[in-house]
């Protein structure tokens, strides 16, 4: 496995800590706070697609080593 490989894989370990977080924020959040429950989304939704990237690029990598 290259170094560049090591890398990704604990950033997807922390994007996924950081989502679990996001997550469990938002559901201890009071609903009156509609701001901060917008915010929590946005950012839930920026981490959900940078971690779909992620995973996309090292499932290619996966198949493309399979395949060799």
């Amino acid at each position: 496995m290259a170094t560049g490989d090591n890398f990704e894989w604990t950033e997807l370990d922390r994007l996924t800590a950081h989502l679990r977080q996001l997550v469990n924020r938002h559901e201890q959040a009071p609903r009156a706070r509609t701001g901060l429950l917008r915010q929590i989304e946005s950012e839930i939704g920026r981490i959900e697609a940078q971690r779909e990237r992620l995973v996309t690029n090292l499932t290619r990598r996966l198949i493309t080593q399979v395949a060799a």
